[in-house]
């Protein structure tokens, strides 16, 4: 019976220690580095596409890679297309749409081998998401069409549905449908009467109309996008319905970034949109404050707006919002990008209810990036897992030399409160912690195997100084990191060897805070 219970504790310990989530950078591969651009958790494996930049830095392909759920990469391949000599680039901002369970449709550019030469941007993409194979690519003319903004598939009509925008004529948009072998079947050239741009971010077909969700920008300033729009065009090319979106305050999406426009089932639309601020005295171009809001049908009604900070004309923060995500049956919404405010950088996640009611808000940092000469820290896409949690993807750029990034690719598993570590959301009183009852810092796993990861419990934001040392007393690494209260902190130290370690904090007046020792697997 002894040993039994003994059996069941060792399963208990092992399942707490693999089953609470995974943080990972994968360092340079010896070939190159990548960068993990979307991600897609499938059943029992999570598939990540991005870019593979060769290690000479002269040449890039996309890459399709496939990880368990330790955050093991299982398999890894290039994606090359046979028919033709142009290599095919991936990027962040990329249209994509599935058309089953195991197809996946890209818009994809291609950089012709004539270095001098300009992108080919229209390049829709058919992918096996299971096996990384390339079924079919086929060229849009850029010239003729625009550039692809979003894509949708009607599984009614099994036709892709596409609409574009030009740099030349900024007020016209291009319908196209798409039948299963990338043969176009239908064009509509459509006009909108408006002094400023326009881009599609978001389009389906809809009874008997296209149904399209977009941006407006000020004409030869695409940066600054001003605002939404809905509109309805018939079958024939005929605008039905225009409607602009009068919110409360400007609201656009940075970089013509299209991740942020989710449909409800009805019929409403959550919109994670960022409010642009002019600074004050500053040369940057705005602040960027996430302001999510909830739309009827017919964007003639506002359900409500999540302002995410009190003071819009405050300096900081500084963040960029990349995308938007749906989670447990259209009643929560997570919104995730970037913290560009502190030395830190890391990944930002914001969570919000169908009734607009913010629940937490979460900044997760790699410890490995390098302080010295941190490039930045993007945060490219974040998807619902099948198991529960969150996946989130992104990059590490360490700027080695001037104009120069080495790229080191993370990818997280989180649970469905945003945490790395468990109980992340548990709250530990300053005054405990400034009384010895409770420390400043959780660190976690302990026994460790190839992740380490801090939890801050204090509210005061400084700098603190993280060492690992072994127990000869060598330093192994020593990071300055800007935290405060709930910002989470992560290392990969696979390469570390078995053994004991000290991890010795500092605060910003050189003052051990604490010191945790650690067992390395």
């Amino acid at each position: 019976m002894n040993k039994i219970f003994l059996l069941y504790i060792t399963f208990i310990l092992t399942a707490s220690l693999q089953g609470q989530g995974f943080s990972k950078i994968i360092d340079y591969d010896p070939s190159g580095q990548c960068q993990h651009y979307l991600v897609f958790p499938k059943h029992d494996y999570i598939y990540v596409f991005g870019d593979f930049i060769d290690s000479a830095r002269t040449s890039i392909r996309p890459f399709w890679a496939k990880f368990d759920y330790s955050g093991q990469r299982l398999k890894f391949d290039t994606l090359w297309d046979a028919n033709s000599q142009d290599p095919i680039i991936f990027d962040q901002s990329m249209p994509y749409v599935f058309q089953n369970d195991s197809v996946i449709i890209f818009n994809a550019q291609r950089k012709n081998n004539d270095i001098n030469s300009s992108y080919n941007l229209n390049n829709i993409l058919k992918i096996n998401i299971y096996t990384g194979e390339l079924l079919s690519a086929e060229l849009l003319n850029v010239d003729t069409f625009g550039i692809v903004r979003a894509m949708s598939f009607d599984s009614i009509t099994n036709r892709l549905i596409i609409a574009t925008f030009s740099y030349e004529y900024r007020n016209i948009i291009n319908l196209l449908e798409y039948d299963s072998s990338l043969n176009i079947t239908d064009h509509l050239k459509i006009k909108v009467d408006s002094i400023y741009g326009i881009i599609p971010t978001y389009v389906r077909k809809s009874k008997g109309n296209y149904l399209l969700v977009g941006n407006k920008f000020i004409r030869y300033n695409m940066i600054k996008t001003i605002g939404y729009f809905l509109s309805r065009i018939d079958f024939n090319g005929n605008i039905q319905y225009f409607k602009e979106l009068e919110s409360s305050v400007p609201l656009g999406e940075w970089l013509i970034n299209n991740y942020r426009i989710i449909e409800m089932k009805d019929g409403d639309f959550i919109i994670g949109g960022n409010y642009l601020v002019n600074y004050i005295p500053t040369e940057r171009d705005a602040n960027l404050f996430a302001h999510p809001v909830r739309v009827n049908p017919n964007f003639d009604s506002i359900r409500w707006e999540l302002k995410m900070y009190d003071k819009p004309n405050y300096v900081y923060p500084y963040q960029f919002y990349n995308g938007l995500i749906s989670i447990n049956n259209e009643k929560e919404y997570i919104g995730y990008g970037d913290d560009l405010d502190t030395v830190s950088g890391g990944c930002i996640l914001y969570k919000f209810n169908e009734d607009g009611d913010s629940l937490w808000y979460k900044r997760i940092i790699p410890g490995d990036a390098k302080r010295d000469s941190l490039g930045w820290v993007p945060t490219y896409m974040a998807a619902e897992s099948p198991r529960g949690g969150i996946i989130v993807v992104g990059c590490v750029h360490d700027q080695r030399q001037p104009n120069y990034k080495a790229i080191r690719s993370y990818i997280l598993y989180l649970d469905d409160d945003g945490c790395l570590i468990p109980d992340c959301n548990k709250t530990v009183a300053a005054k405990d912690i400034e009384n010895g009852k409770a420390k400043y810092f959780k660190v976690w796993p302990n026994p460790i195997k190839d992740h380490l990861q801090v939890l801050c419990n204090y509210d005061y934001k400084q700098r603190y100084s993280f060492t690992l040392i072994n127990i000869q007393g060598s330093v192994i690494w020593s990071r300055i990191i800007s935290c405060q209260k709930s910002d989470q902190i992560f290392w990969s130290i696979e390469d570390i060897p078995s053994g004991n370690y000290y991890l010795q904090i500092q605060d910003g007046y050189n003052k051990i805070v604490q010191v945790e020792m650690l067992i390395k697997l």
